[in-house]
């Protein structure tokens, strides 16, 4: 009897951890709008740090909010009524001697989960 105790007790604890619902999806986005250095949640409105291969819906700029995206026309990604965005640092290849090409992205993969943001 203490062992089942201990058991039931331990998956209870497990089971509080865990979340309720696990709400996500995945696809391939297979066309860039553009790589350029922009970031709207990091340096709105200004460039950034660094360039981005950016996707999804057209509405994207330097100050691209909720409301921006949902007022996009198209999307460079295969769901035609998810018009969010996505951007990754650009990636490239340096060699030893200093020269060196930015890469060419095929697609991004894109995972979505959602989060508690205050945007829309």
């Amino acid at each position: 009897m203490k062992i089942s105790t201990l058991a039931t007790a331990a998956l209870a604890a497990t089971a509080a951890l865990m979340p309720t619902t696990l709400a996500m999806f995945r696809f391939d986005c297979f066309n860039n709008l553009v790589v350029d250095r922009v970031d709207p949640i990091v340096s709105p409105g200004e460039a950034s740090g660094h360039l981005h291969a950016i996707s999804g819906g057209n509405g994207f700029s330097m100050n691209a909010d909720g409301a921006a995206m949902k007022a996009s026309t198209c999307t460079s990604c295969p769901i035609g009524a998810d018009l969010s965005a996505y951007w990754v640092p650009q990636l490239y290849v340096k060699f030893k001697n200093g020269s060196g090409y930015g890469l060419v992205e095929s697609h991004q993969i894109v995972y979505n989960e959602p989060r508690p943001t205050g945007d829309e």
